[in-house]
């Protein structure tokens, strides 16, 4: 008899358990979504759907017969251009955001020579004043090549050289005193070289 009242016991615990809900926990509910799309060649590579404001990691490039990727890139307002290298953030994303990859045809090799530069300072007391990195060079002397863009360290915009000139001129950052610039030829199809990296330095500017 006691028997029976103790299996009666378990029977109503298992019971118990087993009516329990099981049912898969339901997916996080995002608020104010935003989308971060990744596109090669107008054809989607990779979507990411965040809060609005949160932050995103741009993912590994995708890979292109003959061809090397070299970032991700978007139209900002304004028209300037914002590269993303492999594994960078792009932080606090306001808005629905599209980058392209960009890629360099592996058949382009000539580069720019004779890289130097000066720094031009500021009219007006920092950090008021934009001091300025200008930035000169030697262009290729093949017949397609076309103009030179520089990606500074320093800033998250490439800058792009006018149509047969060689020189640009770079924006620096309050209390930035040395970076790190590639520069990257470009051929009338739009292929694009290797790239070389030149480092300048500024120590003694009035910060």
């Amino acid at each position: 008899m006691r028997l029976s009242v103790k299996c009666g016991v378990l029977s109503c615990i298992v019971f118990l358990f087993v009516s329990c809900d099981t049912s898969p926990m339901s997916e996080t509910i995002i608020q104010d979504p935003v989308t971060v799309s990744f596109y090669v060649e107008g054809e989607l590579f990779r979507s990411v759907t965040v809060e609005r404001g949160a932050d995103v990691q741009a993912p590994d490039g995708p890979e292109k017969a003959d061809h090397l990727f070299l970032h991700w890139t978007r139209t900002a307002q304004g028209g300037q251009e914002r590269t993303y290298t492999e594994g960078q953030w792009l932080f606090g994303v306001p808005f629905d955001v599209s980058l392209d990859a960009v890629f360099r045809n592996a058949a382009f090799q000539h580069e720019v020579s004779n890289v130097s530069h000066v720094v031009v300072p500021g009219q007006a007391p920092p950090p008021v004043g934009q001091n300025e990195l200008i930035l000169t060079w030697t262009s290729p002397t093949d017949v397609d090549f076309s103009h030179v863009r520089v990606y500074p360290s320093f800033l998250i915009i490439s800058i792009e050289s006018e149509l047969g000139t060689n020189t640009v001129s770079i924006p620096i950052p309050y209390r930035i005193v040395r970076g790190t610039i590639t520069i990257i030829s470009v051929d009338i199809h739009g292929n694009m070289s290797r790239g070389i990296e030149y480092t300048a330095e500024w120590d003694n500017l009035d910060w």
